[in-house]
């Protein structure tokens, strides 16, 4: 799962073949729901982030916050520069 937080610290998914504005719950709800491929459920096997420059450091605290909870500690999450 790709997560795109942007400089108004809105935040986006990279799924089903297109960029998605998300809230904080559906986030959440996705990372607990898992990925559907050919509609059968299985978990997410990866989490890549990008965060604009100049997001609030609110937005990105409660984006780790929501990861952690759900399993995915700093450690497993690939960061990878911005490009909006």
């Amino acid at each position: 799962m790709r997560i795109e937080v942007v400089k108004s610290g809105d935040f986006f998914t990279h799924r089903f073949s297109g960029r998605y504005k998300t809230s904080p719950t559906l986030l959440e709800s996705d990372l607990n729901g898992g990925c559907y491929n050919d509609a059968n459920p299985a978990p997410v096997s990866s989490v890549t982030i990008s965060i604009a420059p100049g997001t609030p450091t609110e937005r990105v605290k409660l984006l780790y916050e929501i990861l952690e909870r759900n399993g995915w500690p700093k450690a497993r999450i690939k960061i990878v520069p911005s490009n909006r």
